[in-house]
């Protein structure tokens, strides 16, 4: 007995990347490049959601995603069970920039001498998994899981740089950097899922990881093929040597969960996850040795509630849980000012993160719901230290995570003779984030401010096309109207080094502004 099943996802987009924008005035930086003459570009002058014209700064990002996959369940007795998954992907992204900002203005002509202010970055990744589960029953009171994964993947990323006011072009760049990254992480796992009593649960487990990453420069490789041995001393190329690692692990884990009562459920884990170095790791001047897969350590415990009929409500669900979190090993790639263009300094840091998630949603009849969850998050860097300055900035915030996050919104069901239209109105809370400082390649305790969001989505479900078209049995059309007051936020900041904009100056904020309102319409049908 068993079933089998298949699927597959393909995704493709093409956009026009807008830059990020002062969120005050600088006054370098000009509409029209640096030190120009026209008006000054920020957010307080030039307009919240400006951007420089295309003649001065421009980037189209095309991005493709492929994947499918099987499925395979199969009963191989009455107390054995087994599930396997495979699946494959591949990826590709087309990078395309165009950076004038230092060669617009007529008051900066020695800049025209930026060697690759023409960016052509092209990435092909292709990755293959499988996942095998086994579950055992032993007896009345153990159920037995075991199995693994395996993954294989790898990553061919090509960037040339050039000027054609040079005479440099995407055939003869003067910066190349070409690269593969391939990676084998495999893992395999135990783990009981033991009933002393009918109320109470325990999952003891544990897991054993493989993490296996290959580096290869091939950039001096594609300089001699560009210009067949005879490479100009003016053309740059990524000099780093080819880098491997190898990492095992394990990665203990138990689970509580206690049934009160029918309706009441309190429940207690504990957890060490391990995780490959990643983002730059490999592909810069760096010394493995100060390498280490980054650890996670985590607990969390709480409450969840399920009731019917209960307190006027036809349904009411709610849990409370406690976490806290500890992630050491982490190592942060930097490129500090003066490097040179392929060197890489990295940071070091332990954090701790830790903080309570509230959820309730309640049903008050058959038309009437609502939501909310509330997230309070605190996190800091217990150590955090940059040799590229010798400085320690431990006990600071970490950046980019809010310390609130909300949402709370009510539903109305409306009944129609082919099916249902749901409208639901909902706020959404952004508390403030603490800003990263590209300067100093470290956190602060500068602000960007949290936001509010309004937000509507109307869905209508139906029956009414099954008969139109054969095979559909529903369709579905959707309306959501994101930020529906128009609220001006920016979604992400950080405090710049000067090298966004070429600048001789730093310690100023440029962001990337949140959407407007903005509205999506969907249609799908299930077959």
């Amino acid at each position: 007995n068993g079933s089998l099943s298949f699927g597959a996802y393909a995704q493709r987009n093409d956009e026009y990347r807008p830059n990020m924008i002062p969120v005050a005035p600088n006054p370098e930086i000009h509409i029209d490049g640096l030190n120009g003459t026209g008006p000054l570009y920020s957010q307080l002058t030039s307009g919240y959601y400006s951007t420089l014209p295309r003649s001065v700064w421009f980037k189209d990002n095309a991005i493709e995603n492929y994947m499918a996959w099987s499925r395979l369940r199969l009963a191989l007795s009455s107390d054995l069970n087994m599930t396997n998954m495979f699946w494959l992907r591949n990826g590709n992204v087309r990078h395309y920039r165009v950076n004038n900002f230092n060669t617009a203005s007529p008051n900066n002509p020695s800049n025209t001498l930026n060697p690759a202010n023409v960016e052509w970055f092209t990435e092909h990744s292709n990755t293959f998994g499988d996942k095998l589960d086994f579950s055992a029953n032993v007896n009345s009171s153990n159920t037995l899981g075991f199995g693994g994964y395996w993954i294989n993947s790898r990553a061919q990323s090509d960037y040339l740089g050039y000027a054609p006011a040079l005479g440099t072009s995407i055939s003869s760049p003067s910066n190349i950097v070409f690269n593969n990254t391939f990676s084998t992480y495999w893992a395999g796992y135990l783990q009981d899922t033991f009933k002393p009593t009918s109320n109470l649960t325990i999952v003891p487990g544990i897991r054993f990881v493989n993490f296996q990453t290959d580096f290869t420069n091939n950039s001096q490789a594609e300089a001699n093929t560009l210009y067949r041995g005879n490479i100009p001393s003016s053309v740059n190329y990524d000099p780093n040597p080819n880098q491997s690692s190898h990492f095992t692990a394990t990665e203990p884990s138990i689970g509580v969960n206690w049934l009160i009562n029918d309706s009441l459920a309190a429940f207690a884990n504990y957890a060490v996850a391990r995780r490959n170095p990643t983002a730059g790791n490999y592909d810069k001047s760096a010394d493995l040795s100060t390498l280490k897969l980054v650890r996670t350590k985590t607990y969390d415990f709480g409450l969840r509630y399920v009731g019917k009929n209960v307190a006027g409500f036809n349904r009411l669900n709610a849990s409370i849980d406690y976490f806290h979190t500890v992630m050491d090993n982490q190592t942060i790639p930097q490129s500090i000012t003066g490097n040179p263009s392929y060197l890489t300094n990295f940071t070091y840091g332990s954090s701790t993160l830790k903080g309570i998630d509230l959820q309730v949603d309640a049903e008050v009849d058959n038309h009437w719901s609502g939501f909310t969850n509330v997230g309070w998050l605190h996190g800091n860097w217990d150590s955090f230290y940059n040799p590229g300055n010798n400085t320690y900035y431990n006990g600071l915030p970490i950046s980019n995570s809010p310390n609130l996050t909300a949402n709370a919104g009510v539903t109305y069901r409306h009944f129609i003779s082919t099916g249902t239209i749901d409208t639901t109105l909902w706020d959404q809370y952004i508390g403030h984030q603490y800003l990263w400082d590209n300067l100093n390649g470290a956190p602060t305790t500068r602000e960007n401010p949290g936001h509010n969001l309004l937000n509507l989505a109307i869905k209508m479900q139906t029956t009414a096309l099954n008969s139109a078209i054969p095979g559909v049995q529903l369709t579905t059309v959707s309306l959501n109207v994101l930020n529906l007051l128009d609220k001006k936020y920016n979604s992400t900041a950080y405090i710049s080094s000067g090298g966004y904009f070429q600048t001789n100056s730093n310690g100023y904020v440029i962001a990337n502004p949140g959407a407007p309102r903005s509205l999506y319409l969907s249609l799908s049908a299930a077959f």
